[in-house]
């Protein structure tokens, strides 16, 4: 059954759907949408353009796919997305295989929706940190966050988030 979830912080509406061990992911991104940089350490993603613009930046390379061009992302590979137009685009990425992906993205969105996050998607608070830091540690084998500095390191996410995440 294909659910919807919204995130405010980041811009982008996702509904996701589960077959055969893979996730597909229907996603809308909004004019400043963006999707901050991170890697997925065992999943490879496929990402379809079907409407709009969009950049995709792969492993440092700003690529802006045609709409119906497929750009595929290799696990452990850092990648953003960002809508810089005036209109939305929608894109659908198709995750394999499938993990924790969905409940990552869904419980990553629930955060967002609380408010609790900056426009640039850090904690605002020290409730917020710790409760930041349970998620990176929760989905740590799933998603690494590479977003800009302040945020930690791969390193520093690994050995003192845990030190901060809620038990």
């Amino acid at each position: 059954m294909a659910t919807t979830t919204d995130d405010p912080v980041f811009g982008h509406h996702m509904t996701f759907a589960e077959a055969d061990g893979r996730l597909t992911v229907d996603l809308v991104l909004d004019p400043g949408g963006w999707i901050p940089k991170h890697l997925h350490p065992k999943t490879v993603e496929y990402w379809t353009l079907r409407e709009g613009e969009v950049t995709i930046i792969v492993a440092g390379e700003d690529r802006r796919p045609a709409p119906g061009e497929v750009v595929m992302v290799k696990a452990g590979t850092p990648h953003a997305v960002r809508n810089d137009a005036t209109r939305p685009a929608t894109l659908r990425v198709v995750v394999n295989p499938a993990g924790a992906m969905r409940r990552c993205l869904e419980d990553g969105a629930a955060f967002n929706r609380d408010g609790r996050l900056t426009p640039r998607g850090l904690p605002k608070s020290w409730s917020a940190l710790r409760d930041a830091a349970t998620y990176v540690v929760r989905y740590a084998d799933t998603t690494v966050l590479l977003m800009p500095p302040p945020f930690p390191p791969p390193i520093v996410q690994r050995t003192l988030l845990p030190l901060l995440a809620r038990r």
